[in-house]
């Protein structure tokens, strides 16, 4: 697995940003732009999570990988893609 991180504050991330948003389903525009966020790239995004809430997304991304359900705690700030 691949991590990129990016400034959220600089130009030049736009461009990937974007194109991350645009894949992703019922993406809600209001948090265009909102941090922290987190893009595990042909599954889904994380957006506007809380420090400590990284464990739970590992979680969810494991048993996304063994095709079973995740959990609702970060349902709310989780994007799938299309």
């Amino acid at each position: 697995m691949k991590i990129k991180m990016y400034d959220m504050d600089d130009d030049g991330t736009k461009k990937p940003y974007d194109q991350v948003i645009k894949s992703l389903k019922d993406f809600d525009e209001n948090y265009y732009g909102m941090s922290p966020f987190v893009n595990i790239k042909g599954y889904m995004a994380y957006l506007g999570y809380r420090t400590g809430d990284e464990k739970q997304i590992a979680k969810d991304l494991e048993a996304k990988l063994k095709g079973k359900k995740m959990s609702a705690a970060l349902s709310g700030h989780r994007y799938m893609y299309k």
